[in-house]
C-alpha cells in the first residue's frame, strides 16, 4: 500500500501519440512522492483509449471491433489483439524509462471501466448492449476481475514497483441503475440494474484486485456530469462492505455542494483515501489561451474552505491526493505538462498549509 501523504496524480488520459514521451512527462513530473499512471493515449485510436483498454483485460472474453463499437465474441478479433499488444507495449516502455531513473517509484496508478460502464459498451453477438442480460453482465464482471488481478501482477514485474493503485471508473453507473441506458436502436432504454446487483459486482471486484495486497482501488461514482448520484449513494451506504481505499470526488463541480463535502468527510473519518479533482478544463483553457491564471494559494484556499467547513482538519489532507477533473487528452503536449506542473504546486501549497497549521 502506498504511503499516506498528500500527492497529485492524474485520472488517465493524456495528449500526444508517442508512448515513450508520455512515460517521460509522466514519470518526470509526478516523481516521488506523487503517484505516476500509465496513461492512455486516445488520439493513438480505439484500442489505445480507456475502453480499449479496459476491454483487453478481460480473462476467459474474448472481442472484436464492429461499426457500432465493441462486440463479444468466441475468438479474439485483431482489434483485440492490438489492444493487448499495445497494452502490453506501453507497460514495456514505461518499465524502461523506469530503469533509467535514479528515485524510482514505489508505486504506480492504472485506471479501468467498471462493470456496469463497460457491460454498457460492449454488445452481445446480435448487437443489444451487454448489460441488458444480467448473466453476460455478471460474466464481464468477474472476467474483468481476473483480468485486471493479473494485469495488476504483470506490472509490478515488469516495473519493479512494490504496489499499484487501480482506479474504477463508472461513468455510466446512474443512468445503468435508472434504466436510461438506450438500446442500440435508441428507441427505448434497457431495464435498470438493481443497486443491489451493481454493490455486488463491485464489491467482488474490489475484492479480486485487492487478494494479494499489493493493489488498492480508488472508486470513481461521478457520472458523465460529475455528479455524485445514486450510485455514490448506493455505495456510501456500504463503504466499509465493498473496500475500496479511496474514491473521487470532483472538488470543482461540488465546491458549494454540503452533501458532496459530508461525503467527503464520512470517507475521511472511515480511514479511506479522498481523490480531489482540484482544476477543470475550463481552468487550463484560460492558461492556454493566454489568460493569468488563479494564483496556486487561492486555488487550494478553494479547495479546503469546505473542507474545513465540515470539521476536517488539515492534517486530515495526507489522506487526499488532488488531481484533474478529467483526463488530459485535450491539451497540447506541452499544456499538459504546465498541468502536472500546476498540480504538484498544489500539493506543495497544501503541504506547508499542513505544516504551518
Amino acid at each position: 500500500m502506498p504511503e499516506r501523504e498528500l500527492k497529485a496524480s492524474i485520472l488517465g488520459a493524456m495528449p500526444g501519440t508517442d508512448p515513450l514521451e508520455t512515460a517521460r512527462t509522466v514519470l518526470g513530473e509526478l516523481g516521488d512522492p506523487h503517484l505516476p499512471a500509465l496513461a492512455e493515449l486516445p488520439q493513438r485510436g480505439a484500442t489505445y483509449e480507456t475502453l480499449g483498454r479496459t476491454v483487453s483485460l478481460l480473462d476467459g472474453l474474448s472481442a472484436d471491433m464492429q461499426s457500432y463499437g465493441w462486440r463479444l465474441t468466441d475468438t479474439p478479433g485483431k482489434d483485440f489483439r492490438a489492444a493487448v499488444s499495445g497494452r502490453n507495449s506501453d507497460v514495456g516502455i514505461f518499465a524502461d524509462v523506469i530503469g533509467t531513473m535514479e528515485e524510482r517509484p514505489s508505486t504506480l496508478k492504472i485506471q479501468l471501466l467498471g462493470p456496469l460502464t463497460l457491460a454498457a459498451n460492449l454488445h452481445l453477438h446480435l448487437g443489444e448492449k451487454a448489460i441488458s442480460d444480467p448473466g453476460a453482465l455478471r460474466d464481464i464482471s468477474q472476467s474483468l476481475a481476473l483480468g485486471t488481478a493479473e494485469f495488476v501482477r504483470n506490472v509490478r514485474r515488469a516495473t519493479g514497483v512494490s504496489s499499484v493503485v487501480v482506479m474504477v471508473s463508472e461513468p455510466h453507473a446512474d443512468a445503468a441503475l435508472a434504466g436510461a441506458i438506450p438500446t442500440v436502436s435508441g428507441y427505448r432504454t434497457l431495464r435498470a440494474v438493481k443497486p443491489a446487483d451493481a454493490l455486488r459486482l463491485w464489491t467482488d471486484l474490489v475484492g479480486e484486485i485487492k487478494d494479494d495486497d499489493a493493489a488498492s482501488v480508488v472508486l470513481n461514482l461521478a457520472d458523465h456530469e460529475g455528479r455524485l448520484g445514486q450510485a455514490h449513494s448506493e455505495a456510501m451506504g456500504r463503504v466499509k462492505e465493498i473496500d475500496a481505499d479511496g474514491w473521487y470526488v470532483n472538488a470543482v463541480k461540488h465546491q458549494s455542494s454540503m452533501r458532496a463535502w459530508e461525503s467527503v468527510a464520512a470517507l475521511i473519518e472511515a480511514d479511506r483515501d479522498v481523490w480531489l479533482g482540484a482544476f477543470d478544463e475550463a481552468s487550463v483553457a484560460s492558461q492556454v489561451a493566454g489568460q493569468k491564471p488563479e494564483s496556486v494559494a487561492a486555488t487550494f484556499d478553494r479547495i479546503v474552505s469546505p473542507w474545513r467547513s465540515v470539521g476536517l482538519s488539515f492534517e486530515q489532507l495526507h489522506q487526499t491526493v488532488l488531481v484533474p477533473t478529467s483526463g488530459l487528452e485535450r491539451l497540447s503536449p506541452e499544456h499538459a505538462r504546465r498541468a502536472l506542473g500546476r498540480l504538484t504546486d498544489l500539493v506543495d501549497a497544501g503541504r506547508q498549509r499542513i505544516v504551518d497549521a
